[in-house]
């Protein structure tokens, strides 16, 4: 281990499978080198570390960075742990641990995660996984990544048939993310009578009693609708999926949001954050 170029030092241990000489390797350099050049090595090697199991372990490498970079590496680490192995032993682990997750969005993700990995084969630990997160997402600040955040949390409450966790979303909601929630999911248009959240539950759990293929496969398509709108290179901020069954199966096509105010001062805000680090 050359310490005069920790650089290439650290990249050869990880190609060479040394995750734990990496390790140790991290630990005797200084912390603003850590948090700079290193960091993408030092996250690959928490990741390494949690994909094997040793969340513990992972969660150490990932103390040796600070800030934001700490909490990318935390998040790296769980999302790994638990992506990987996908079982209800890492998912009681990972539920055991998450209050080291420092921010609320990521801890959001990972508890909806965890619920759905756990499942109906323990069933009140999914559903303590989701009041969790739904207590999380209170605590986001940005309304439109709040609703990113109980539109997730929505979806494995359906998938999971947690009504009560389904009404309580519901109800935290502001009135107008409450109607955009139920316009998408019920796929309204403007100018519907939109259902208060007892009717919506009622219309939804009557659905799921009678679900078929196609309406499991557009629930699964709506619950990652950003995710996929992202990766064609739509704003999901601006575009919905909207879904239409047909003789063939179903169509999904992305559709304009009405824009609104909110809207436009997050994209500004995030335009504003991209010019702030570019001029850095």
């Amino acid at each position: 281990m050359d310490v005069k170029n920790p650089v290439e030092s650290a990249k050869r241990l990880i190609q060479r499978g040394m995750l734990d000489d990496a390790y140790e390797f991290f630990k005797i350099l200084p912390e603003d080198l850590l948090n700079g050049e290193l960091e993408p090595y030092v996250v690959e090697t928490a990741e390494h570390f949690a994909k094997t199991g040793d969340i513990g372990k992972a969660l150490n490498v990932a103390y040796l960075l600070d800030g934001e970079h700490f909490e990318w590496a935390v998040y790296r680490a769980f999302s790994a742990y638990l992506w990987e192995g996908k079982s209800t032993e890492r998912a009681r682990r990972a539920l055991e641990l998450h209050y080291i997750i420092p921010d609320p969005e990521d801890k959001v993700g990972i508890l909806r995660r965890i619920a759905g990995i756990l499942g109906k084969e323990e069933p009140e630990l999914a559903r303590m996984s989701l009041r969790l997160g739904i207590g999380w997402a209170r605590r986001i600040n940005k309304r439109a990544d709040r609703y990113d955040a109980f539109e997730g949390l929505y979806w494995r409450a359906e998938e999971l048939e947690d009504w009560e966790s389904v009404r309580r979303i519901c109800k935290l909601l502001d009135d107008r993310g409450r109607r955009e929630l139920v316009m998408d999911v019920l796929d309204l248009d403007e100018g519907d009578p939109v259902p208060d959240c007892e009717e919506f539950i009622e219309i939804r759990r009557n659905r799921s009693e009678d679900e078929d293929a196609l309406g499991i496969l557009i629930r699964v398509y709506k619950e990652h609708e950003r995710e996929l709108l992202r990766s064609r290179g739509v704003n999901p901020y601006l575009y919905k999926l909207k879904a239409r069954k047909t003789e063939d199966g179903v169509q999904f096509y992305a559709v304009r949001r009405p824009i609104t105010v909110a809207v436009l001062l997050y994209l500004l805000d995030k335009g504003r954050k991209i010019l702030t680090r570019g001029s850095s």
